[in-house]
């Protein structure tokens, strides 16, 4: 089985405690590799290499590292395909319709943080002598913790990398355990277009170890976190002191007025509810629906998600695919028992399907 190393100083090392964990198949619960359970020693490692590399990267004009973004964002245009599948093999996306548009997603990100960088404002700011004026300019901040979730394994950290490096900050990165060889596959991306040793660093672990040693790391000069609420407080507490950039757990509700279009809010609804397994921040949590539409939206609620046809998430007519985790799964279930217990009555699905470990292999395997 492929082991899949971590990377620390433009090298690719196994972890200091020699300790791996197996990565699984969401659809198949099958092992497709195996992954360097990193230690507290590897973040001191990886949060040095980054100190060491930071001074290049600031030396960079902006225009260099935009255009440095940009040769970047290709090499992860060239390995387009390969990045979806594995997307689907170890997050669960839907290939057709999930893995390939989030791999787009992530190349935009990219030449956007490209462009942007080069278009930082600053302020020029009159004071009370007429011919003085206080002009302020930005500076890095120096090294960056990137913690990244599982739901969007390759587009949630293209949202902080590379706004990171071209504001000239190094990264030490931790992604989620469940899908960390999706950020080997994407920093192997990288790497083959051009990126400098140090400028990313990969550590893959336990967040109560890694991400842990990360964010409270003296020489971590800022925070930038995707995650839940209760993670989110941890990481605030942990990095006391330092800037923070969280974005947590949410609640949104939908709104359904009597004078909405009822099968094109079903529709959407049903897309907010369903992508990605539900698994998304901005997901339709709640819906608050005027009393006379109540019974006429729950249908065609009902008739929508009767639609979505759930199986192996790399077929063609697969429009939903598994959930990530045991965790995410026990949590689905206590909702539903919760919601059930409270007196709410399931219309549609609310079982496991059947054919949950016996969809066929994937094309590819993981190495």
């Amino acid at each position: 089985m492929t082991k899949y190393p971590i990377h620390i100083g433009g090298r690719w090392v196994p972890s200091e405690g020699g300790q791996t964990y197996t990565a699984v198949n969401p659809a198949t619960q099958q092992p497709i590799g195996q992954v360097q359970q990193g230690t507290r020693e590897d973040v001191r490692h990886a949060v040095a290499a980054a100190r060491a590399a930071q001074p290049t990267l600031t030396a960079m004009n902006v225009w260099e590292r935009s255009a440095l973004l940009l040769q970047l964002a290709d090499a992860i245009a060239a390995h387009r395909e390969e990045l979806a599948e594995i997307l689907t093999l170890e997050q669960g996306h839907v290939y057709r319709t999930e893995s390939l548009p989030e791999v787009d997603t992530a190349i935009d990100m990219w030449r956007e943080s490209a462009e942007l960088g080069k278009w930082l404002e600053t302020a020029c700011i009159p004071v009370r002598d007429p011919h003085k004026r206080v002009v302020t300019l930005r500076q890095p901040r120096g090294v960056y913790a990137v913690l990244t979730p599982f739901n969007f394994p390759i587009a949630i950290p293209s949202e902080y990398l590379p706004a990171a490096l071209v504001t000239g900050n190094t990264c030490v990165w931790v992604p989620s355990p469940t899908t960390s060889i999706c950020a080997v596959k994407l920093l192997e991306a990288l790497l083959e277009g051009g990126l400098p040793e140090g400028f990313i660093n990969l550590v893959t672990g336990p967040g109560a170890v890694v991400g842990d040693e990360l964010v409270g790391h003296p020489d971590v000069d800022g925070v930038a976190c995707t995650g839940g609420t209760a993670t989110g407080r941890k990481v605030a507490e942990r990095a006391a002191g330092k800037p923070l950039l969280l974005e947590l757990g949410g609640n949104g509700p939908s709104v359904v007025l009597d004078d909405a279009d009822l099968e094109r809010a079903a529709q959407l609804l049903g897309e907010c509810s369903f992508y990605a397994g539900g698994q998304v921040c901005s997901a339709t949590e709640r819906i608050l629906v005027q009393r006379k539409l109540y019974e006429p939206l729950v249908e065609a609620l009902a008739e929508n998600a009767r639609g979505w046809v759930v199986g192996d998430p790399m077929a063609e007519a697969t429009t939903l695919g598994p959930l990530n985790n045991p965790g995410v799964v026990r949590k689905m279930q206590e909702h539903l028992e919760d919601a059930v217990g409270r007196g709410a009555e399931v219309v549609c699905g609310g079982r496991q399907p059947e054919q949950l470990l016996r969809w066929p292999a994937l094309r590819r395997t993981a190495g």
